[in-house]
C-alpha cells in the first residue's frame, strides 16, 4: 500500500530519532513516501493530492487538522500525535487519551503495553 507520511518538523517530537523510528517501522510494511509541510495549510494540499492508499500525519493538533480535512473519499487516514509535552493537546483531549499516541506507541516499542 501507498502511504505519504506528512510530517510537520517544527512540532515537537518530530526529529531526529522519533521521526528515524517511524519511518523505519513504515517503510518496513508499505511503500513509503515522506513529505514535509512548510507553511500553514500545506498539509491540506497534501493529503488532497492522495486519491489512494493512506496518508499519515505526523505533527500537533493543527497537523492532524489538516490531514483530516484534506483527505480525499476513500482514502486511509491515520494521525501520529507526536506532540510529547501536554499543552494544546486537542487530538488528545478528543481520543480521551492523556498520553501521545506516538510516544505511547515508542513506550510499547520499549516495554511493551502497560498491563492493568
Amino acid at each position: 500500500m501507498r502511504v505519504r507520511l506528512i510530517v510537520n518538523p517544527t512540532a515537537t517530537g518530530v526529529r531526529g530519532p522519533v521521526l528515524d523510528a517511524v519511518v523505519a517501522q513504515l517503510e518496513r510494511v508499505c511503500e513509503l513516501e515522506v513529505a514535509e509541510t512548510e507553511r500553514a495549510g500545506h498539509g491540506l494540499e497534501l493529503a488532497r493530492e492522495m486519491d489512494s492508499g493512506a496518508v499519515v500525519g505526523m505533527g500537533g493538533d493543527g497537523t492532524a487538522n489538516e490531514v483530516a480535512n484534506g483527505v480525499q473519499p476513500g482514502v486511509i487516514v491515520g494521525v501520529l500525535d507526536s506532540g510529547l509535552d501536554y499543552t494544546h493537546a486537542d487530538f488528545r483531549t478528543a481520543a480521551n487519551t492523556s498520553i501521545s499516541p506516538l510516544a505511547q506507541a515508542v513506550e510499547w516499542q520499549i516495554r511493551g503495553p502497560r498491563r492493568p
